[in-house]
């Protein structure tokens, strides 16, 4: 299996087949907000914008948060951040065990 390390060592349209593939399981059909983090993550990271990573960046696009959000004091990002993990983790011991590609969310980042 291949993983997403760097988007440039795979194809984008194999990248896209991945997250549509978890994207429509179940877990992640019963999930808005993890449907719409990750696939976030992932279209910002295929396009390249690296300084879209932050948790202020992700708060205001994925979780509607306001500008006056701050991450010092507001756990949300993370918190979801090791949700979405471990989501996908269980994704690829299931459902997705044989899929040829597998998107990770390492610890301590957001970029897949």
């Amino acid at each position: 299996m291949a993983t997403i390390e760097q988007t440039g060592g795979i194809f984008p349209e194999a990248i896209g087949k991945a997250v549509a593939s978890v994207l429509a399981s179940e877990e992640f059909g019963k999930s808005p907000r993890m449907f719409k983090f990750l696939r976030y993550v992932v279209v910002k990271s295929v396009a390249g914008n690296s300084d879209e990573f932050g948790e202020y960046n992700i708060a205001l696009a994925v979780f509607d948060r306001d500008e006056s959000f701050d991450p010092a004091t507001n756990t949300i990002v993370r918190v979801e951040a090791r949700r979405l993990r471990r989501m996908l983790a269980a994704y690829y011991a299931g459902p997705g065990r044989l899929d040829p590609v597998v998107i990770e969310i390492p610890k301590g980042g957001y970029r897949p």
